[in-house]
């Protein structure tokens, strides 16, 4: 994931130095005094689609949510480089234990059918922590990648005992529809934000009472292979300090439309953000144009994207 592309360059090098050289306390603390000023321009679309989401709030519920959404946005940022630079246990320690056994119960009873699952979310709250954990607690990976460098996963630090399981895919690589249905056939977790933009063929489904477009092979890829489906976030709870939720999706009827199941696997997700909306700083995807071309089955989006 690119994340840092949407910045400008003095704000990528600033990134860079605090990332690298700065205590993660003060990096974290600068770079939220520093993103509405960075991301301005990007702020008065996160205003006009949030107000299109919640058109009862008031002006100041709407600029204290988009303040925080452009904190969220430069944080994701700067976790690029400094999760990259933390040792396995260190991530670890930063979600409280109590959901790492919850998410452990989730994704275990997930896997138990054999076929696999498919791990979905948003750029809602901190997306790649969770990228980077799941594989530390032992299951097997598949993660989308398009302009990722993969030192974010393959980090952990020198004496690292953590087995990690991680398979990397190209999202524009016309095999990757195939090796996703391998990867659910091998039972393992594969990784899609619903909201990435990268995939051609798409369908809508209701979020916050809106349209949201969506890969239409994340639900037919649920259909043919059977696997679990879990919405997934990572919530901030301090700069450094966060939540896992997982909520598994049950499984819909033989003659569900897509459109039908995509609703379902939306709705724990549309709750996430609904608690804080400020986290969900993908919200100026919502309203993206769903008639694109149909010219490919491109499985999903890459949990890395170009504009986060």
């Amino acid at each position: 994931m690119n994340v840092i592309r949407p910045l400008n360059r003095g704000a990528r090098l600033l990134l860079e130095v605090l990332g690298n050289k700065a205590p993660r306390a003060t990096a974290y603390r600068l770079v939220s005094r520093l993103a509405p000023l960075a991301l301005r321009r990007k702020g008065r679309r996160l205003a006009g689609d949030t107000r299109s989401a919640f058109p009862d709030r008031q002006p100041e519920w709407i600029a204290d949510v988009v303040r925080r959404q452009q904190i969220h946005r430069a944080w994701v940022a700067l976790d690029r480089i400094v999760l990259s630079s933390m040792t396995d246990e260190e991530i670890l320690e930063l979600v409280d234990p109590q959901d790492v056994v919850a998410a452990r119960s989730v994704i275990d009873e997930a896997l138990d059918g054999g076929k696999g699952c498919l791990m979905l979310s948003l750029h809602l709250g901190r997306p790649l922590l969770g990228m980077r954990l799941f594989p530390l607690l032992g299951y097997p990976c598949t993660v989308l990648v398009a302009g990722t460098t993969r030192s974010l996963f393959e980090g952990g630090g020198r004496g690292s005992a953590i087995k990690r399981d991680i398979e990397f895919l190209q999202a524009n690589d016309k095999s990757s529809a195939r090796r996703i249905v391998r990867a659910l056939g091998r039972n393992r977790l594969v990784f899609v934000l619903l909201d990435g933009g990268i995939a051609i063929r798409r369908c809508n489904a209701r979020f916050l009472g809106r349209d949201l477009s969506i890969p239409d092979a994340v639900p037919r890829f649920a259909q043919m292979s059977g696997a679990a489906v879990i919405a997934a976030v990572i919530l901030t709870e301090q700069p450094l300090r966060f939540r896992v939720r997982l909520d598994a999706v049950e499984p819909g009827r033989s003659d569900e439309s897509p459109r039908e199941l995509a609703d379902r696997m939306l709705t724990p997700l549309e709750a996430a953000v609904l608690q804080d909306p400020g986290q969900f700083y993908g919200i100026n995807r919502m309203f993206r144009d769903s008639t694109r071309a149909q010219a490919s089955d491109l499985a999903g989006e890459s949990p890395a994207d170009r504009d986060t």
